[in-house]
């Protein structure tokens, strides 16, 4: 791929994130208290706020990680037990 070809980054866009946290360094070396009071209050806000959709994510994290930790049961439930799977795993797995 040449140089002319490849995609540039707009700088542009780091920029709010660059000028948020070098705010949060600045806050942070003249008062440190403001800093964790202010990161304790946001914590406790998104908690309180969003706690539900904590819930709902460990919820769905741990189907997901059911749904690919048995693969065999999941490949038959969702494409049928007349069909091979389209991608097969290279190695056998241990425990098969």
């Amino acid at each position: 791929m040449s140089q002319t070809d490849r995609k540039q980054l707009k700088r542009s866009v780091f920029i709010p994130a660059f000028v948020i946290i070098m705010l949060a360094v600045i806050i942070g070396l003249v008062n440190n208290e403001l800093l964790v009071s202010v990161a304790r209050q946001l914590f406790y806000l998104s908690l309180s706020d969003f706690g539900w959709l904590y819930q709902l994510l460990a919820i769905s994290t741990l189907g997901v990680t059911a749904f690919i930790f048995f693969p065999r049961q999941a490949i038959s439930v969702w494409v049928g037990r007349t069909q091979n799977p389209r991608f097969r795993w290279r190695r056998p797995l241990p425990w098969r």
